[in-house]
């Protein structure tokens, strides 16, 4: 049973309030972000069944829990409760398709800004010490951030509080999922990265979609300040 689930939509709406805060009580708008799930929203237990055609829920399956490729996605539900807050260390893998999908703001969920030239804003963990060439391809399932919640949104994660890196990047391409990955012959391996256009794309149940960024450009490298830090797993 899982009440009120999320649909993977073909064209993801950009946040409503409900998505932006939490119900009944409403979060400060500094202190939210759209990716994470809120206490109340949670994984769907659902059963994996493996055929020779990929993974498949069976005859629990629903149109809307494949994306427009086909590819098998972690289906989320829940019921609301009158007061909920993020659970930071998590992303909602509904609203994390549809910032990677669409290039929203992972803390607001609106569109973000793309500056001729320079492109869109990541903020990303990073050791301000070590010897990083960040024009060399790199795979993250962070999506981008809006100028506005580039000053305020990281400093929630946990993971940069010992550093970061601020990227404008023109190159983000979807190159994959991450998620459970299943074998007719191995236990599920969680977090697994698989191309698109791998065999194993048909075994996995995608949580995140995975964007590719190339030739970035440097603009900050640094700590972080510590105030309102909470906890978050951006990679």
């Amino acid at each position: 049973m899982c009440p009120d689930a999320s649909p993977l939509p073909a064209a993801c709406p950009v946040a409503s309030a409900a998505d932006r805060g939490s119900r009944g009580k409403a979060q400060p708008a500094a202190l939210d972000l759209f990716i994470a799930p809120l206490t109340w929203e949670e994984p769907c237990d659902l059963q994996v069944f493996l055929t020779h055609e990929g993974v498949t829920y069976g005859g629990a399956e629903t149109s809307s829990d494949r994306d427009v490729d086909g590819i098998l996605w972690e289906r989320w539900g829940g019921t609301p409760t009158a007061t909920s807050e993020r659970r930071w260390s998590e992303h909602h893998p509904v609203r994390q398709y549809a910032s990677m999908e669409r290039l929203l703001c992972a803390g607001c969920g609106r569109e973000t800004d793309h500056e001729p030239g320079l492109g869109r804003r990541w903020i990303l963990p990073a050791d301000p010490a070590a010897s990083v060439d960040w024009t060399q391809p790199l795979q993250t399932t962070t999506p981008p951030l809006c100028s506005d919640c580039a000053l305020t949104k990281p400093w929630l994660c946990e993971r940069l509080r010992d550093g970061f890196v601020e990227l404008r990047v023109r190159e983000a391409e979807l190159v994959g999922v991450r998620g459970t990955l299943y074998s007719p012959t191995a236990p599920p391996r969680r977090r697994e990265f698989v191309p698109f256009d791998h065999p194993d794309i048909r075994r996995i149940v995608a949580q995140q979609l995975v964007r590719e960024v190339r030739g970035a450009v440097v603009v900050r490298l640094g700590a972080p300040p510590t105030r309102h830090t909470l906890s978050c797993r951006p990679s």
